[in-house]
Parts: C-alpha cells; sequence; structure tokens
C-alpha cells in the first residue's frame, strides 16, 4: 500500500474518532436530545455509520477492499431506506398552511 493510501486511511480514521467525540459529548452534556421516532432513528444511523466507519478503515488498512466497499455501500443505502420509509410511513406537513401533502 503507497504511503498516500496509508496516510488518508489514518486521516480518515482521526476524523471518524474526532466527530464520535464531539457527538458523545454533546449527548452527555444534554445538547442532543431525541424528541420524536425520526430522532431515535437518526441518532441509530450514526451509531452505524460510526461502527462501520471503523470496520471500513479497518479493512482498507489491512488491504481487504472488497469487504470495505461490501461494508460501505449499506452506509450509502440506509439514507434513501430510511426516507422511502418514513415519507409512507406519515404523511408531511407543510409548515405554513398545516396542510398535509401526499
Amino acid at each position: 500500500m503507497t504511503a498516500n493510501i496509508e496516510a488518508e486511511i489514518n486521516r480518515a480514521a482521526s476524523l471518524g474518532t474526532q466527530l464520535e467525540h464531539l457527538v458523545y459529548n454533546k449527548s452527555k452534556e444534554g445538547k442532543l436530545v431525541a424528541i420524536g421516532k425520526d430522532d431515535d432513528l437518526l441518532m441509530g444511523y450514526w451509531s452505524l455509520v460510526f461502527d462501520f466507519g471503523k470496520g471500513i478503515g479497518c479493512l482498507l488498512h489491512h488491504e481487504f477492499y472488497s469487504a470495505a466497499f461490501a461494508l460501505f455501500r449499506p452506509m450509502v443505502e440506509a439514507p434513501s431506506c430510511v426516507r422511502v420509509w418514513s415519507s409512507r410511513v406519515r404523511p408531511r406537513t407543510c409548515r405554513r398552511s398545516g396542510k398535509t401533502s401526499s
């Protein structure tokens, strides 16, 4: 593995750890609070992203590129599945008029 790729993997791992600590510390201070069902879903997705990010970084470090790509795929597809699921569960409400839209 070239030095540039190794440096990028290490930089991504460091950035991921910093982001995870930022979110964790904000929740520990009480500044990140789940209010509704969608908030719980978002926090669960963040947790999934952190765990998968660490796994992908580990796989890339050990040169298991296809396995890292396979683990990356659900991270890309999950947001679109969440959008489709949430749009089917409840109608969207226009904040200004209070009318529901389909």
